[in-house]
């Protein structure tokens, strides 16, 4: 979706929730620092995981403890500093957020497993060694069950590209990854409806 109308969303929420100490109010700051690591604005995407950071630790026991989409654990708060980190070439912390988010995650949930292990090709990619970055991503897309490639992996393991030198993109291991890529994914699960808490 468009970053300004993501960044109007954003806002909305944080202003409904008059800076209250809900998971909703984390998941949105999160949402910020994310979209501020993909604009690279790297000043501002680092304040905001510091906000996100401190929003976690304000939160009550019975957020962090719910691992549920309504709840805010501590696995989310390393999966949001390994997005941010890996996307602003920040090697160092977003490998220690790795290790944290894969530490927590268990192997009941391969496709959240997955995408920390794509932020892990990118940062091998950045560190110059494009054929190990791919060979990892490769490896990850393969080991998925076909239902659990859905549209946000897929997304994720696309932005690994992004780290490959021009010069290096039409390599064989690149190319053979980017058709991996085009292979169908798995369909969007259905919407919820209004009634749905």
């Amino acid at each position: 979706r468009p970053q300004v109308l993501l960044q109007q969303r954003i806002d909305e929420a944080l202003s409904i929730s008059k800076g209250g100490d809900y998971a909703g109010v984390t998941t949105a700051l999160a949402a910020r620092a994310q979209m501020l690591a993909i604009m690279s604005r790297v000043t501002e995407a680092e304040d905001a995981l510091h906000d996100v950071e401190s929003a976690y630790e304000r939160l009550p026991d019975a957020a962090t403890s719910d691992t549920s989409t309504f709840g805010w654990s501590q696995v989310r708060l390393h999966h949001t500093a390994s997005f941010v980190h890996t996307r602003l070439g920040n090697l160092p912390g977003a490998s220690q957020a790795q290790d944290q988010a894969l530490a927590l995650y268990p192997a009941s949930l391969p496709r959240h497993r997955a995408l920390i292990q794509l932020h892990r090709a990118d940062c091998v990619i950045r560190t110059g060694n494009v054929t190990d970055g791919i060979g990892h991503a490769t490896a990850v897309i393969e080991g998925l069950p076909e239902t659990d490639r859905t549209m946000m992996v897929l997304d994720v393991a696309t932005s690994v590209l992004d780290g490959v030198p021009a010069g290096e993109r039409n390599r064989t291991v690149v190319r053979e990854y980017e058709a991996l890529l085009a292979l169908p994914s798995a369909p969007a699960p259905p919407a919820l409806s209004s009634g749905n808490a």
